[in-house]
């Protein structure tokens, strides 16, 4: 079966994605610096409702963590353009986010080499940052605050 190629803004962001696999993390760890180019940064603003997103990087150290899970520290910095609510004239605002996740493999799939980590899918209308906000949330499953 043929994949479905995704085109317009759903296919920039699909652009920016670094798939890592438990197995091809290095005892040591792995080190990822991210750019957005960009098209990646039209397609996350128009997904996103902003006017612009003239800035977007990340910065992430991925270890192992136990037997089959990653644990994924870094940071995400951005520029954004925003359309004032009350003046309407444009406005730019940073966000600089840490981020701090663990990726554990469903149950079913412990054990399976080649096990992939993948982020869920938000729904087509869903804002990314929700995304976001769902992924750091699953990262602390099971842990105390």
């Amino acid at each position: 079966m043929r994949e479905k190629r995704q085109t317009g803004p759903q296919a920039a962001v699909h652009a920016w994605r670094v798939p890592v696999a438990q197995a091809e993390v290095p005892e040591t760890g792995l080190h990822f610096d991210l750019v957005a180019d960009a098209r990646v940064r039209a397609g996350l603003a128009e997904l996103a409702g902003l006017s612009s997103l003239p800035r977007l990087t990340a910065t992430f150290n991925v270890k192992r963590h136990g037997r089959s899970g990653l644990h994924v520290l870094g940071h995400v910095s951005a520029t954004v353009g925003q359309i004032c609510g009350v003046t309407l004239e444009p406005i730019e605002n940073k966000v600089d986010e840490a981020i701090d996740l663990l990726f554990e493999p469903a149950a079913a799939d412990r054990g399976k080499s080649g096990t992939a980590f993948k982020a869920p899918r938000a729904h087509d209308k869903a804002r990314p940052f929700e995304a976001l906000a769902a992924l750091k949330g699953k990262g602390r499953e099971g842990e105390d605050r």
